[in-house]
């Protein structure tokens, strides 16, 4: 449930009033973060675990809160860094803008977060739209999908433009898919759906299309390059002047420039990229020239994205689950967060690009097989190799 203001004013009282009584005391936090407070019934704040300072390293504590964390213990390499009220002081302002924004610290920075949407939107932009009662829930409202139609040379499974794993088939597809009875294709369906859509057709390769209407989805296509986002990126400023692009350039725009740089400039690995992107984003792109397709989605769970093998053999991708379960039946799953698909390289996880993929199998209320969730497996290691700079391959063939 989210909270309003004045719930959240309500819980910085409460937590200051909390570390003001540790200090007079003469202790410390330490490290100050949102599940050291236990929240009542009535909203009121208690403070619990701030003696873990006293039993664990500090360096151990600020590698694992970094974001939390004074720059000043950060930067520090002597053996004798420790906490100090300021450094209370310090992680209980990130507590303050944590509770404004809605964002979390170990995955955006929140100073810079707050900078950003100041310039951008000025001080409306900053907190947490949930409070005043709008909901964020993108996943909640359909919009966007991309279809791959099957051809005779494409089938699922062989080199196409995605070749889904074959886990995601469910076990039992073929007798779903005859029970599972199919009017019309995805598409079709999808666009009888939302009347107000604007689509897109690359003859028998693919199909992209998206409800302009919500502000949470954005699109742009630049020399045959076509990309659909969801969500934000709070760290959009930055990532313009790094690239050298103007302050009017938006996310898909920037998902264009990117990837056009890294495809025809050089062998930079995709995932060292999209490991810079801050905020609740999911995108899909289509280089029509080099018939590809790359679909990532955000590690902050913010976004949601499904894909699926339709009954006529498409591989469907769609931020509606309704979507994906009219046309997939029981072959489909959730995308998994912190992870890319590539034409070329398949689906990997772009924070943790060293270790494999993993399926797990999926069972839903009616004790049916559906298409395998996938997970990073922390055992097992890839051979994928990042390529020499000079040699043929780049980002555009999974470098």
């Amino acid at each position: 449930m989210p909270l309003n203001w004045e719930v959240r004013q309500q819980i910085v009282f409460g937590a200051a009033k909390a570390v003001a009584s540790i200090h007079s005391r003469g202790l410390l936090c330490g490290m100050l973060k949102s599940s050291n407070f236990l929240i009542q019934s009535d909203f009121s704040p208690r403070l619990s675990s701030y003696e873990t300072s006293y039993l664990i390293s500090t360096s151990m504590i600020i590698r694992r809160n970094c974001g939390r964390m004074v720059p000043k213990l950060k930067r520090t390499r002597s053996i004798s860094k420790s906490f100090s009220h300021t450094s209370d002081v310090y992680s209980f302002g990130i507590l303050i803008l944590e509770i404004i924004t809605g964002k979390k610290p170990s995955v955006t920075n929140l100073g810079q977060y707050v900078m950003e949407k100041r310039k951008r939107e000025g001080l409306k932009g900053v907190p947490d739209r949930r409070m005043f009662g709008v909901e964020e829930n993108i996943s909640a409202s359909s919009m966007i999908m991309i279809v791959e139609k099957k051809q005779e040379r494409n089938k699922v499974g062989e080199d196409g433009l995605v070749s889904a794993p074959k886990e995601l088939n469910s076990p039992s597809h073929a007798q779903q898919y005859k029970n599972h009875h199919q009017n019309q294709d995805p598409m079709s369906h999808f666009l009888n759906s939302n009347p107000n859509c604007l689509s897109f057709s690359f003859g028998n390769d693919a199909s992209l299309a998206f409800d302009p209407s919500s502000q949470q989805r954005l699109f742009s296509s630049m020399d045959n390059i076509y990309c659909i986002f969801l969500g934000g990126l709070d760290n959009l400023c930055t990532l313009n002047k790094q690239y050298g692009l103007t302050k009017q350039v938006n996310e898909p725009m920037f998902v264009i420039q990117a990837y056009k740089t890294l495809r025809d400039r050089g062998p930079y690995p995709a995932h060292s990229v999209l490991r810079e992107l801050e905020g609740s984003f999911g995108f899909i792109l289509y280089d029509l020239k080099a018939k590809t397709v790359f679909v990532s989605l955000g590690a902050d769970g913010g976004v949601k994205l499904f894909w699926g093998i339709a009954a006529d053999g498409s591989v469907v991708i769609s931020d509606n689950l309704m979507v994906i379960k009219s046309s997939c039946s029981k072959s489909f799953a959730p995308f998994p967060s912190g992870c890319m698909y590539h034409t070329e390289g398949g689906l990997m996880s772009f924070e943790h690009p060293k270790n494999k993929m993993k399926a797990i199998s999926r069972v839903d209320s009616e004790g049916v097989m559906c298409g395998a969730t996938f997970k990073v497996d922390v055992y097992s290691k890839t051979t994928q190799a990042m390529p020499r700079v000079g040699s043929e391959a780049n980002w555009a063939t999974w470098g």
